[in-house]
């Protein structure tokens, strides 16, 4: 998942001394790139969740992805690994900022409106639309426990199915995209653990326990826990804000990074190391464009999270009403449907939703 922050006003600034770097290689990290019209994360964002609908879309119609034959991993997967990076750049200032507690309120008001709205919503149209068992028999709390129920909890655990729902489809699932979402809490959760601990506050300390946590993750029993190489990313966001100081925003350097990570042997070695390597390559992407895509960037709805939350259902109706065959038809025929629904989502409930978290009293931390 992917969840996306929405809080780009609420970076606590750092303004050290900059050592000389050569110009040809790229420049410093500043400040501005921190505000809100100083990079291009909302857009970035956008272009991730429609990352995932291009995976999913060669799934749902049979077809296979020539990109894996480059990538250690789907496109869908690298999208929310990236999102989780963002995640934890974004998320790191707004714990400072805020404390413990508006914290944990804000994270609440930004993910489980519109999850709760897309629930509900895709419930009815599915039930009434698309189940190929009755009404009576649909709307039954043994049915919704697991779609609803454990969705609406955050507590995951694979239930991304409904009775009688795309029975036709190649997989007859409701929306598998939810599987990240509890996982990106379970982030926010770590989150509040280091920093009550007062981690956050000790950098070196906090960059010791990224890099055993990268070691971790390359050893065989490490790869195989899911949650892992989630942690990874989103701390690696958590590293360049602390670090921002010492970040460098270099193309040749993110080019070398990303051919590095793509030459690494299959495993756990590639998938951290493109993992980590695509992730700088993103920041750097997202601050260094031209001052006047930052501006619009920073001017525009973010449309991430209702595009996230709702293409996979929208991706199999389309499917099950026999509209599209081909993956590329599957996409267009699907972002015409889900950008207006993402639109009114944000519009309408998670705009809404973040206006009672600025309404509410901040709390300044050290």
């Amino acid at each position: 998942m992917i969840e996306p922050v929405g809080e780009r006003r609420d970076f606590h600034v750092l303004t050290p001394p900059r050592a000389a770097w050569p110009r040809w290689l790229g420049r410093r990290l500043t400040d501005a790139d921190l505000r809100h019209d100083g990079n291009a994360f909302t857009l970035l964002r956008c272009g991730l969740a429609a990352a995932v609908i291009y995976t999913h879309a060669i799934g749902m119609t049979g077809g296979t992805d020539p990109l894996r034959a480059v990538l250690p991993f789907a496109v869908s997967r690298l999208a929310v690994l990236l999102f989780f990076t963002l995640s934890g750049l974004m998320v790191t200032a707004s714990f400072l900022r805020r404390g413990v507690g508006e914290f944990v309120v804000a994270r609440a008001l930004r993910i489980v409106p519109g999850l709760w709205v897309m629930l509900a919503a895709t419930t009815v149209v599915l039930g009434l639309g698309f189940s190929d068992v009755p009404p009576s028999d649909f709307f039954t709390p043994v049915n919704l426990a697991g779609y609803v129920g454990r969705n609406l909890t955050l507590t995951g655990g694979g239930a991304y199915r409904l009775a009688g729902v795309f029975t036709g489809n190649v997989a007859p699932e409701v929306n598998r995209s939810l599987w990240s979402i509890p996982q990106e809490v379970h982030c926010y959760l770590t989150l509040v653990v280091v920093g009550i601990a007062g981690v956050l506050t000790r950098r070196r300390l906090l960059l010791a326990g990224f890099v055993a946590l990268v070691g971790v993750a390359l050893t065989p029993r490490g790869a195989a826990v899911a949650f892992l190489p989630l942690a990874v990313s989103f701390y690696a966001g958590v590293v360049v804000y602390l670090w921002r100081d010492r970040m460098v925003l270099s193309w040749p350097l993110a080019a070398m990074a990303v051919a590095g990570g793509l030459a690494l042997p299959a495993g756990a070695a590639a998938q951290t190391g493109c993992a980590l390597a695509f992730a700088y390559a993103a920041v750097v992407a997202a601050t260094v464009l031209p001052a006047g895509v930052k501006h619009w960037a920073g001017r525009m709805p973010d449309y991430s999270y209702g595009i996230y939350i709702y293409a996979f259902p929208v991706q199999q109706a389309v499917i099950a009403l026999g509209r599209t065959t081909t993956a590329a038809a599957n996409i267009a025929a699907s972002l015409a449907i889900v950008v207006p629904l993402a639109a009114l989502s944000w519009h309408f409930v998670e705009q809404p939703a973040l206006a009672l978290k600025r309404a509410s009293p901040r709390r300044a931390t050290a």
